[in-house]
């Protein structure tokens, strides 16, 4: 057997942030075999040394690594198969990688090393999405009331009442004129007080939610809140006629050197402020309060979100890919250089096309059926499982 171990302090658990620098060592492994394998086929194996949800982590984190340097993950017969499990030593957890290939068997052995965040147990939390509207017409954002629901459209706000008899159209604010859209309209809706506000590209629109309240709309480059409440006044704000933000600022001013991006999610971590943006390139990004890079991921789409669940943390909510191209929704959290995941996959009905940050533990989510092409609002709820 060809046994390649690297050796290090062991611990008694797997944390965060040793899952991501055992992916990082083994990626570089395996990228540098002798037969200069470009395709690999990963399974795990349980035999209760870690927990599933870790086994799905490093598989997730050892394919991101890979990739980085040109590794294909594959499930062709040709790949070269590679079988993940952990196991118990006397000085703590090995990280065993099986290779299969020819009569020999191989295997590289990474024992876990310790890491600051090892006592740091990780939570998890569970979705629950509710269906609260569905039409023709995109939808930009909306906000439910007591009694009823406030939609966003290109062009127009409008209020929806819950009665009896079902839901009915009570009035209709009309923005044409006012907004000055790209090609792909966004827009942002939230509830102060007995008012509403839409946020639109280059402009502010306020009414009172009430039928025939009057719109008030003025010019406004002071940017879209990112979580509603939040007590750092988070604001995004849109490129000029194009559908991606340009800034991020706080009360303390704008985040420097930070790429144009198309969404921003803001969380409390147990090492500070921590900004996820998903920039242009594919990629999402996290930075520190200082504007420095300390992570990234391409496994998430362009639509983030973050919560926070009583008793439970923050959490980032992404929209992720599964292996037969399905569109999922996902929380994770963040363990001291990358996020790991801390629910079971949510899927959807159709692609996201929004998803907006919502009081407390809930989060906006707005879908586009492919056969129908009809939208639907979603509110995503986040309660802790554990």
């Amino acid at each position: 057997m060809f046994v390649l171990m690297i050796l290090f302090v062991a611990t008694s658990r797997v944390s965060g942030s040793d899952l991501g620098q055992l992916a990082r060592q083994l990626a570089s492994r395996i990228s540098a075999l002798p037969d200069g394998s470009r395709a690999v086929n990963l399974t795990a194996r349980e035999n209760g040394a870690v927990s599933e949800q870790e086994l799905r982590e490093l598989r997730r984190l050892l394919t991101e690594e890979l990739k980085k340097r040109r590794v294909a993950v594959s499930q062709e017969p040709s790949a070269l198969t590679i079988v993940l499990s952990f196991s118990e030593a006397l000085s703590g957890k090995l990280l065993i990688a099986e290779i299969r290939r020819g009569e020999a068997p191989e295997a590289i052995i990474l024992p876990v090393p310790a890491g600051p965040s090892a006592s740091t147990p990780l939570r998890r939390v569970s979705l629950q999405k509710s269906l609260v509207w569905r039409q023709g017409e995109p939808i930009l954002d909306f906000v439910l009331l007591p009694d009823g629901l406030l939609v966003l459209s290109p062009g127009k706000v409008s209020l929806i009442r819950n009665e009896v008899r079902g839901w009915t159209l009570e009035h209709v604010w009309d923005l044409r004129g006012v907004e000055h859209l790209p090609r792909d309209p966004r827009g942002r809706l939230l509830l102060t007080g007995s008012e509403f506000r839409a946020y639109l590209p280059r402009f502010e629109c306020h009414a009172a939610v009430q039928a025939g309240s009057a719109l008030a709309c003025e010019p406004s480059n002071t940017g879209w809140p990112v979580v509603p409440g939040d007590s750092s006044d988070a604001r995004l704000r849109l490129a000029k006629s194009r559908n991606y933000f340009d800034q991020l600022r706080t009360t303390n001013g704008p985040l420097p050197g930070l790429p144009p991006f198309y969404a921003a999610a803001l969380l409390a971590s147990q090492t500070g402020t921590v900004w996820a943006l998903a920039s242009l390139d594919g990629n999402t990004r996290f930075y520190n309060s200082r504007s420095a890079e300390i992570g990234r991921t391409n496994a998430w789409g362009p639509n983030l979100a973050s919560a926070q669940v009583p008793d439970c943390s923050s959490w980032f909510l992404a929209v992720t890919d599964s292996e037969a191209g399905n569109e999922a929704l996902q929380a994770f959290q963040w363990m001291t250089d990358h996020p790991m995941v801390g629910s079971e996959r949510l899927e959807l009905d159709g692609v996201s096309t929004a998803l907006w940050a919502d009081e407390g533990n809930r989060v906006r989510l707005v879908t586009r059926d492919l056969k129908s092409g009809r939208y639907a609002a979603w509110s995503v709820a986040l309660d802790c499982a554990d």
